[in-house]
């Protein structure tokens, strides 16, 4: 942190895009919303089949993992052929603990096919594999950074989170007020059954969200004004 405290002495402006960040305490900060390059993620064509769920990213308890498998499951006892791929990786040790707590109480949901463990991909990989995922199912941030959300709205996917920011973002109906399997299960269920038309009015309003609020090409140029 001392490092970080000298650095900013010398600098005209700290940039930083969490309320938490040890940057935004700092003299001379500025926030700035978190950016992605969209391109890849929009551009890429869209091959998911209906009901095919996805978790993507740091495997930690703070991303609420295990409710949202049991929601899943729940949901997938009234809905034929939902699937819930999670890929991710742990990154420290209590993360580990974490991911084996997951194998070993969830093998059963994946022995019967309703999740599977799909460990890490390349993150070239990454707009193909959003693309080939009806929903994403969020379950908050670690860190504040909302990366994935973003990549998965960016890529066509129908959002399901329980992020307070993305609050008045997705529809009212796939926003998880507490994280309780009950109600990703609620959540899940809703997404699952939505029309065509109403899968593309979301999916195209995600999409519109993301390449006006957080698109590199329009966040690097308010950095310089």
């Amino acid at each position: 942190h001392w490092k970080m405290a000298f650095a900013a002495r010398f600098a005209d402006v700290i940039f930083y895009t969490d309320d938490h960040a040890m940057a935004a305490h700092l003299p001379r900060s500025q926030r700035i919303a978190a950016g992605i390059e969209t391109g890849p993620y929009t551009m890429v064509p869209r091959t998911a089949e209906q009901g095919s769920l996805l978790f993507a990213g740091r495997i930690a308890r703070e991303k609420h993992i295990d409710t949202i498998i049991e929601g899943v499951a729940r949901a997938a006892q009234h809905s034929h052929g939902l699937h819930l791929d999670i890929y991710g990786t742990p990154v420290i040790s209590s993360d580990i603990a974490y991911e084996q707590e997951l194998h070993a109480k969830y093998q059963t949901f994946a022995d019967k096919g309703t999740i599977s463990f799909a460990g890490s991909v390349p993150h070239a990989q990454t707009p193909q594999m959003y693309a080939s995922h009806d929903i994403f199912v969020h379950g908050g941030s670690v860190t504040g950074f909302n990366k994935s959300i973003y990549e998965a709205m960016a890529a066509g996917c129908v959002v399901v989170t329980s992020e307070p920011s993305m609050r008045r973002v997705v529809r009212e109906d796939l926003f998880v007020d507490e994280a309780s399997p009950e109600a990703y299960a609620r959540a899940s269920s809703v997404a699952m059954k939505l029309s065509p038309q109403e899968r593309a009015r979301e999916s195209a309003g995600l999409r519109a969200y993301v390449e006006r609020e957080h698109a590199l090409s329009v966040i690097i140029p308010s950095m310089f004004e």
